[in-house]
């Protein structure tokens, strides 16, 4: 997979969540606002918990066992709300 193909997954992954805790997680582990991600040393700024995480998150992505399209959540979401 080349760094294009990575870049797009991830976004895909990201702009999927609608949980705000999560979204929240994952900005935690980028620290969008504390850490610049442009330089070769991006890695080694992480913590073992936050490279774990985001190799946690790699793997969860690459696995679609159990993964729904979005349309089938939206009508599970639709059901739940008339209930």
């Amino acid at each position: 997979m080349n760094i294009s193909e990575m870049k797009s997954k991830i976004h895909n992954k990201i702009d999927e969540i609608t949980d705000p805790e999560l979204l929240q997680h994952y900005y935690d582990i980028l620290d969008i606002d504390g850490i610049d991600i442009s330089g070769d040393d991006f890695w080694d700024k992480l913590t073992e918990e936050q490279r774990q995480d985001i190799e946690q998150a790699y793997l969860d992505a690459e696995d679609e066992t159990g993964q729904i399209t979005h349309e089938e959540m939206m009508k599970k979401m639709s059901e739940w709300l008339t209930k």
